[in-house]
């Protein structure tokens, strides 16, 4: 019994020095989910401002005439497209460009770049807050300015390269989960504490906060983090050190777009080529699904029958975001490690969870039981890391920057994708049909699923779940490659 005591408390003591770029995560993606809400609401106030006295357009128990409102909505939701889109070109360049600077300079200094960015960013929409009658199009300046630092994208790329720098294959899917799920708890925090905050502080005080936290992350990265990857091939050093080379042409050079491609497509050891070619499209099509969700079941929680308040909308998601977290940081490892389930089996499972949600919230009628959706979607959670996990098993060391890279400009591309599916589809029938995005959606779970299955038996056939560890090129000639 002393024993067993000893060895808890010896597992206990080692979590802390195992903590390294979660906490980068977690109030990262806090400030990035807390922005969501307060852009979305001080752009309405900007807009409503446009037909109304500050009086009114500040007071929430207000209100308004059809006609009137559904001017504000249709002119808020414009602008917001316009914000995203001024945030997702300028980003997708970056995250794929600062994806193979990573694997030539090291994770840390592409890491600092999005805080830098998002702290810009937070105060430019600080300074519009405080100018509330100033035009909207001013905020873009900030969004662009975020988005030519890498924003979320990047950073996701760098800590994913990270934690695989760090992790081996026996621990490298549960580090990823418990990465992974620092998104979900700090979306969950933010959704909860954001709209309560607004209501009681206004819009000054919470994007003061997110630049001081920004400024925190800046230093820890800096003072606390250890760089997990040195460069030693000779070929990548000469092209970071040679001062005669022209370094803004290398920087913006189309080798790094095709360096992140070629990654994927490469040729490998025994069916791997193939497996990363789905496990991409696996990726690709949840973060669609996850994505889509997120984008319709505001509006839809509010619209008759269930007319939810927005304090219960919140809470909703909230609940749905953190037992994704759950999933993966204890659900995951307890699976994988106890129960040895593989992760083409934890996707799975997640993909069935995201399935029973998306039909189960489609079909319900009744407000009181809206919650259990939040948690028949929990497990939802593991889908995404697991993918994550396992294409980092496949790639080389050298490769995982310009992988995650590409991921990571998949992922911004998809949402945008996301959005004007499910949004398209809800606006279309929702005075008719309004479960049918839902059944759409629902059904559209099939294809991850199918594609799943087939590596799934394709490993247990080849019994090639051993080669989902880094293989490097020399073992890749000895051995031959077959696809």
């Amino acid at each position: 019994m002393a024993v067993e005591r000893s060895n808890w408390l010896s597992t206990l003591a080692k979590i802390p020095r195992s903590i390294t770029v979660e906490p980068v995560l977690f109030l990262f993606m806090f400030c990035q989910f807390s922005e969501y809400a307060l852009v979305m609401f001080l752009i309405r106030r900007k807009v409503c401002l446009n037909y109304l006295p500050l009086s009114i357009c500040s007071n929430s128990s207000i209100r308004l005439d059809n006609t009137t409102e559904n001017s504000i909505e249709s002119q808020t939701s414009t602008y917001i497209f316009y914000l995203n889109l001024s945030f997702i070109i300028p980003s997708v360049c970056a995250s794929i460009i600062l994806g193979n600077l990573s694997d030539k300079l090291g994770r840390k200094v592409v890491m600092i770049l999005p805080c830098i960015g998002a702290g810009i960013k937070n105060v430019i929409f600080l300074i519009n807050a405080y100018l509330i009658d100033k035009p909207v199009p001013y905020m873009y300046i900030g969004s662009a300015i975020s988005g030519f630092f890498g924003n979320y994208p990047t950073l996701l790329m760098a800590v994913f390269s990270y934690i695989s720098d760090i992790s081996h294959g026996d621990t490298r899917s549960s580090r990823i989960g418990i990465l992974e799920s620092m998104t979900f708890i700090g979306g969950s925090m933010a959704n909860f504490i954001s709209g309560r905050w607004l209501d009681t502080a206004g819009f000054l005080p919470p994007f003061w906060a997110n630049v001081i936290i920004y400024f925190c992350l800046i230093l820890y990265i800096i003072f606390v983090i250890t760089e997990s990857y040195h460069p030693t091939d000779p070929n990548d050093n000469q092209q970071v050190d040679t001062p005669d080379q022209n370094r803004c042409s290398t920087f913006f050079s189309m080798r790094n777009f095709q360096a992140s491609y070629k990654v994927i497509i490469k040729p490998r050891v025994g069916h791997l080529r193939i497996h990363l070619i789905l496990l991409v499209a696996i990726f690709f099509l949840n973060v669609i699904i996850f994505n889509a969700f997120n984008n319709i079941i505001y509006v839809y929680l509010k619209h008759p029958p269930l007319s939810l308040t927005p304090t219960s909308i919140g809470d909703i998601v909230a609940l749905k975001l953190c037992l994704n977290g759950i999933a993966a940081i204890i659900v995951m490892p307890i699976l994988s490690k106890i129960l040895h389930f593989n992760d083409t089996s934890l996707i799975m499972i997640g993909v069935l969870s995201s399935t029973a949600s998306w039909l189960y919230i489609g079909f319900i009628r009744s407000p009181s039981i809206v919650f259990i959706g939040s948690i028949i979607d929990g497990l939802t959670g593991m889908a995404i890391p697991s993918c994550r996990a396992m294409l980092s098993k496949i790639v080389n060391q050298d490769e995982l920057g310009k992988m995650f890279g590409f991921i990571s400009a998949t992922e911004v591309l998809t949402s945008l994708l996301a959005s004007a599916i499910a949004n398209g589809i809800y606006s279309a029938t929702v005075r008719t049909a309004i479960t049918t995005v839902f059944i759409t959606m629902a059904s559209l779970t099939i294809i991850p699923l199918a594609l799943t299955s087939i590596i799934h038996v394709d490993r247990r056939r080849q019994r090639s779940g051993s080669f989902y560890v880094h293989i490097n090129d020399d073992h890749i000639a000895a051995n031959g490659v077959n696809s």
